[in-house]
């Protein structure tokens, strides 16, 4: 029951954080975002250092944590980007589909076979897709992204089919990443025995380094900094790291004590509320259709995954 409870509780963190980081996306670039939530959050980690168990942490561990990062990073980099570009209403659908991803990933690699009804779930989702992306008005898209607090501007910006491709192939990269991520966090927590609140202190470091490394990269090659200092002063931000550090927490205690598909069986009560929630707020078109399509692929995604 307790980690039910705690399943429930990273879903409700998980719609504040996205929400709030769409917040912040209106008028900042992913990489800045990114970077710069990765290094806040890693040092508000610290003092979880005092409650952890470190007789479980070895260089196996050490190395598949590394790896668990690498994952993390490229996924927040990618999916920043396209909840920036697309409307939270849409883009919080298209990522319920990573259970699905992970369901494939479990055949792929640790030969588990897929039975009838995970085939008739991953069909529904299929149709929720369709709903949300088959039937379009024109070739641009209605971009029309109001900040909260903010009079909504209807403003049509097109978009080109070659940016629509960029932000499909961002959304697959994210999709398998989040959920190799995923998978690995169930490995090091479950069957390495690794301390949750360590190994989330750890990723967190790592996920630090890697951009680090990017920003470095980054620099030689004449780019933008990845680090910006502006993001410190909104709101939303810090709203963005107590959500998403809260959620992150609660899920860490959640998969120690229940199986991955249980528990992103829950969590996609979040992706129902985040699109009902997210369309009111930014003041976004299209809601009754793209609700459909939302509950379409969450009961897809629920038969494909319990």
């Amino acid at each position: 029951m307790s980690s039910i409870i705690l399943a429930i509780g990273a879903s409700i963190f998980k719609t504040f954080s996205t929400l709030s980081e769409k917040q912040v996306l209106v008028r900042t670039e992913p990489a800045a975002f990114t970077a710069s939530a990765s290094l806040v959050i890693a040092f508000v980690s610290l003092p979880l250092l005092y409650f952890v168990d470190y007789s479980h942490i070895g260089n196996y561990a050490l190395a598949m944590t590394a790896l668990c990062a690498a994952f993390s990073t490229v996924s927040a980099f990618s999916s920043a980007y396209v909840l920036k570009h697309l409307d939270i209403s849409e883009s919080a659908t298209l990522f319920a589909l990573s259970p699905i991803v992970i369901t494939f990933l479990a055949v792929v690699f640790l030969g588990e076979q897929l039975a009838t009804i995970q085939f008739v779930g991953i069909g529904i989702s299929c149709i929720g897709i369709f709903i949300l992306e088959g039937h379009r008005h024109s070739a641009k898209q209605e971009a029309h992204i109001t900040p909260l607090g903010s009079n909504p501007s209807h403003i049509e910006i097109p978009l080109k089919h070659s940016t629509k491709s960029v932000l499909y192939v961002a959304l697959l990269v994210s999709l398998i990443c989040f959920s190799s991520s995923a998978v690995l966090d169930r490995y090091i927590v479950h069957h390495l025995g690794v301390d949750p609140l360590l190994f989330l202190i750890i990723v967190q470091f790592f996920i630090l380094l890697c951009f680090l490394i990017i920003d470095i990269f980054s620099r030689r090659g004449g780019a933008v900094e990845s680090f910006d200092a502006q993001i410190l002063k909104k709101r939303s931000f810090w709203a963005h790291i107590f959500f998403v550090v809260i959620h992150r927490i609660f899920h860490m205690f959640a998969v120690q004590g229940m199986g991955a598909g249980l528990l992103h069986a829950i969590k996609q009560s979040s992706v129902v509320f985040t699109t009902i929630l997210g369309g009111k707020l930014f003041v976004e078109k299209h809601m009754v259709r793209r609700t459909i399509a939302c509950v379409c692929v969450v009961l897809g995604v629920l038969l494909a995954i319990i």
